[in-house]
């Protein structure tokens, strides 16, 4: 429709995706058609957004559009900055959706795993902070296998806190 403006948000194209995996045979045969409906609608777009810089010299060869804009993912590094930590205890953190796709059940077998053959001197714990139709399952796996030093936290509103407290980020997607 001509009377409504769209914009198109992209952390990265296609083509991208495809130099990165350009050695399996079903990437070389599918991506170049989700490259030319890619280009299709970038061109289609009113505005483009672009998260990084490389994206954007990415899309800037793709489409003919010239309104494309770079907006970096951005942290607020006077809110979050580095804090001293223990150092008798490393902290793991996930933050987000607790669901399948996140593969969160997995991660917590792997952590109790790693913890019974742990022969570091530090402590270890994982805090778990989100909601999702994961969460009974891990907290059932929690309690059934006596989980230590597993903290299901549930969602929270304020997270920097946790952010404050642990070592190491967890990103599963």
């Amino acid at each position: 429709r001509k009377d409504i403006k769209y914009v198109t948000t992209i952390h990265n194209t296609y083509q991208q995706r495809l130099l990165t995996k350009k050695d399996r045979l079903f990437y070389r045969i599918i991506y170049p058609f989700f490259i030319k409906i890619e280009q299709f609608v970038l061109n289609k777009s009113d505005a483009i957004i672009c998260v990084s810089k490389r994206t954007k010299n990415y899309v800037d060869g793709l489409s003919k559009n010239k309104n494309t804009f770079l907006v970096e993912n951005g942290i607020d590094t006077n809110k979050y900055c580095f804090k001293k930590k223990q150092k008798d205890i490393f902290r793991f953190l996930f933050v987000g959706r607790l669901v399948k796709m996140k593969r969160i059940l997995l991660t917590l077998q792997l952590f109790n795993e790693f913890q019974k053959k742990y022969i570091g001197n530090k402590k270890l714990e994982l805090f778990i902070v989100g909601s999702g139709s994961e969460f009974d399952k891990l907290n059932t796996f929690i309690k059934q296998n006596k989980v230590k030093n597993v903290y299901l936290e549930g969602f929270k509103e304020n997270v920097k806190k946790y952010y404050d407290l642990c070592n190491c980020l967890l990103l599963f997607s």
